[in-house]
């Protein structure tokens, strides 16, 4: 009979996964030590192995140094394309630590996913935002390569209505990391805002490789092409969405648009922001009507 082994020994260091892959595994596993709420807010995380279990049936599961809850070897994975390895161990659990402080500050200020913020900010939630960038700009100072404080960094910025930094950061992100379907997608809203089509186009297309049947990275797609004018590759993109998930109202709404604007031989704005604004007054004047 062959022995169970883990993959991540004790003292080794993992990095565990991100926060849609968690997400995943905890709607779709159905069996023992199940993960819980919290555990969700270390995704990306550095951490190191200190405990090692095997469960009837061989399933590993780790308990990992300053980090909550048991962890299944399928929401880990080695570390690597980082500089963790320079670290100490001191170095990383400040790191972590930071990380930690820090999202806790941006927590219910910014949209994990998704890209639609009030229009106003108050001042409080400013400041908290800016101390949260802060405390990110130190761990990064600690690992200059963590895509995943990267992607956090360029949300930030996303929510401070600063496209352009935000752009930059997911960018950088996505340099590091380009398997990681968030990142790309929110690169390719943030391009969106700046009326950056191309670029938005070529995002989108890289967050839809990693996850093809995502209906939603399907609609962002056909968006990035309306806003680029290309109405034929638009059409395509969204009849695609629509077919794939219908109740998406979303992916209706973007439908509706690009049928418009082919049947009226329009040109379309070509920023997020011009074409919300735009669409508002077509569907106010259709009421009037």
């Amino acid at each position: 009979m062959a022995l169970y082994r883990e993959d991540f020994p004790i003292g080794s260091r993992v990095r565990i996964a991100d926060a849609q892959q968690l997400q995943e595994f905890q709607r779709t596993w159905k069996y023992h030590h199940k993960l819980n709420p919290e555990q969700l807010d270390y995704a990306g995380r550095v951490a190191e192995v200190e405990k090692v279990g095997f469960y009837h049936g061989g399933d590993v599961l780790y308990e990992l140094r300053g980090v909550p809850g048991i962890w299944h070897e399928q929401c880990l994975g080695p570390v690597g394309g980082e500089t963790t390895h320079s670290m100490t161990p001191e170095q990383i659990e400040e790191h972590n630590r930071i990380i930690e402080e820090a999202i806790r500050l941006i927590r219910g200020e910014v949209l994990i996913h998704g890209y639609q913020y009030p229009v106003s900010l108050h001042q409080s939630v400013r400041l908290k935002l800016e101390r949260a960038l802060s405390l990110f700009a130190r761990a990064l100072e600690l690992n200059p390569e963590n895509w995943s404080t990267m992607w956090f960094v360029g949300k930030v910025h996303q929510r401070l209505g600063d496209y352009s930094t935000g752009f930059k950061w997911l960018s950088r992100a996505h340099g590091i990391n380009p398997s990681q379907a968030d990142v790309a997608r929110e690169a390719s809203i943030c391009a969106m805002y700046l009326g950056r089509s191309e670029e938005a186009i070529s995002y989108a297309r890289s967050a839809l490789q990693s996850q093809p049947s995502n209906n939603g990275l399907q609609a962002n797609l056909a968006l990035a092409f309306l806003l680029a004018g290309r109405l034929d590759e638009a059409r395509a993109a969204i009849d695609k969405a629509v077919a794939g998930d219908p109740a998406d109202t979303i992916s209706q709404t973007i439908r509706e648009m690009v049928y418009y604007f082919i049947v009226f031989r329009r040109r379309p704005p070509n920023t997020t922001a011009t074409l919300e604004d735009y669409w508002k007054k077509h569907k106010s004047a259709e009421v009037d009507h």
